[in-house]
């Protein structure tokens, strides 16, 4: 049901920014979460007037204008799901309401309120609804009812909360700090990270009825072993990163060519199932990329995040075989210095063009270069050999997720995480705050400038009131005439003799 909007002023924005992608149209968020009041505040927060305030049983979906676009906010009843029954048909009533899926899932969040059991109900929407849906969530601290900012704080360490910072890559705002401009920048940018895709529903859930356990840093979510193996393949240009991709998943997914022109220079991702197990893969720009900026790389490295939250199982470090260069050495040594020193802890070599090796084998390959053979050890002894050429054989990439699985035993079941997500949120709320500093700039002198013409313009007007009214009194100033037409007279004689001058000077001169 959709609730007709009055007439508000959409939200002002500089046009050297956009705010979504030019080929949406409308921008969909779905409210989850704390109680019905509260709910009803962010959505009428986020609309600009009082649109939501009754309780309801049912989704309601609010749109305003956002400019050029449209600003679709649907408001959902409270999560007292007690069957699956009941969860199902929560989600099909939401997915109906937004059709044809959400951009951002907005989680609202009283702290004082937020148990575990909060937590679970959130996780078991958002999970059955598509397992991408975290990728598209932003959590919406509230202010606590009794007590100050720090008081939030003390608050933002209880694990039920921290478990599902994690779980949305560390997206979160305190509304105490916040006005309605930059909600809506965020979540512009949410669906940028998801490059303008929105959220589709999976009519029959993957894992139904499933829990979430508390989870820090190293713990892992324990779910059913359904969980996606998540990969991400590092290299420079020409390591054959793309081709590998491709081997892993069965198919051509990943642009890939016989150059060493960089060809991918963005993260693209994709996933398969192996042995009936997920895995999710993700491509990234060559390390050494010249046609990018190591600050770009390194960007494009971070984003991943995005592509993998809450964090990979492995980094596949791609090299060539036959081909180690100094820049092959630096490869470690940079993924280290992007993601820190506990990163090789979860990096495997994949060496390519296994074919190459002819009768030798990997081990007699690697013992025969001393540069190799500490790159290998850097990295626990953790090596495998891939032949692209031989995508039909689904054994290598077996064996492949046999290495991964026994490298995240070793490092506790967990994935890799560490201080650098919270840091790469950090830098989106910088960004975010610049953008909103920029905008408000433009703003204030589009706003000076409009008041500097306004004055020109009404100065002129008033300018040339006044001589009109001069010039009038004066045709109306019976005393005046005689003066003006003696002072027509004698401007017309020195016109005259001005005229008499220039022709007696030019005749002077001819002579």
């Amino acid at each position: 049901m959709a609730a007709a909007a009055p007439d508000v002023q959409p939200v002002k924005r500089s046009s050297s920014y956009n705010l979504l992608p030019p080929d949406m149209s409308e921008l969909r968020v779905v409210l989850l979460g704390s109680s019905w009041s509260e709910r009803n505040s962010v959505g009428n927060f986020i609309a600009g007037f009082d649109a939501f305030k009754d309780v309801f049983t049912f989704c309601m979906k609010l749109s305003v204008p956002l400019e050029d676009k449209t600003l679709s906010v649907i408001n959902t009843p409270d999560l007292q799901l007690t069957t699956a029954d009941q969860q199902t048909e929560f989600i099909k009533d939401c997915m109906r309401v937004c059709d044809p899926g959400p951009h951002v899932f907005l989680l609202v969040l009283q702290p004082e309120d937020f148990t575990e059991e909060e937590r679970n109900r959130i996780y078991r929407i958002l999970q059955n609804i598509n397992d991408q849906s975290f990728d598209h969530s932003l959590m919406l601290i509230l202010p606590p009812r009794h007590g100050d900012s720090v008081l939030t704080e003390n608050y933002m360490n209880n694990p039920p909360i921290k478990d599902l910072i994690i779980r949305c890559r560390y997206r979160y705002l305190k509304k105490e700090n916040i006005d309605r401009s930059e909600l809506i920048t965020r979540l512009g940018q949410i669906v940028k990270e998801n490059n303008g895709e929105h959220v589709n529903y999976e009519e029959e859930p993957t894992t139904s009825g499933v829990f979430f356990s508390a989870a820090t840093g190293s713990d892992t979510y324990k779910k059913q072993s359904s969980e996606s193996l998540r990969v991400v393949l590092i290299g420079k240009t020409g390591s054959g990163k793309s081709s590998s991709g491709n081997t892993i998943l069965g198919r051509n997914a990943f642009e890939a060519f016989l150059s060493q022109t960089p060809i991918t220079k963005n993260c693209q991702k994709a996933q398969t199932e192996v042995e009936g197990r997920p895995v999710v893969v993700v491509d990234t720009p060559g390390l050494f990329d010249t046609s990018l900026s190591p600050d770009q790389v390194c960007e494009q490295l971070v984003r991943y995040i995005s592509l993998l939250a809450p964090g990979p199982h492995v980094f596949l470090l791609v090299l060539q075989i036959g081909r180690f260069t100094p820049k092959d050495k630096e490869t470690l040594k940079l993924l280290k210095e992007v993601f820190g020193k506990n990163a090789e802890n979860f990096t495997i070599v994949l060496f390519t063009r296994g074919d190459e090796l002819d009768d030798q084998s990997i081990e007699d390959y690697i013992k025969e270069n001393c540069d190799v053979k500490k790159l290998i050890s850097d990295c626990g002894q953790r090596f495998h050999v891939f032949n692209n050429r031989n995508k039909e054989n689904r054994s290598q990439v077996s064996d492949l997720i046999r290495k991964i699985d026994t490298m995240v035993k070793e490092n506790g079941g967990s994935y890799f995480t560490n201080e650098f997500l919270q840091e790469a949120e950090a830098a989106i709320q910088k960004e975010m705050k610049r953008i909103l500093k920029e905008k408000e700039e433009i703003k204030h002198k589009e706003e000076l400038k409009r008041k500097h013409e306004e004055k020109e313009r009404k100065f002129t007007e008033d300018l040339c009131a006044a001589l009109h009214r001069v010039a009038d009194e004066l045709n109306q100033d019976p005393n005046i005439q005689p003066l003006l037409r003696e002072s027509a007279q004698q401007r017309l004689e020195l016109d005259s003799v001005a005229e008499s001058f220039k022709a007696f000077k030019k005749n002077c001169l001819m002579q």
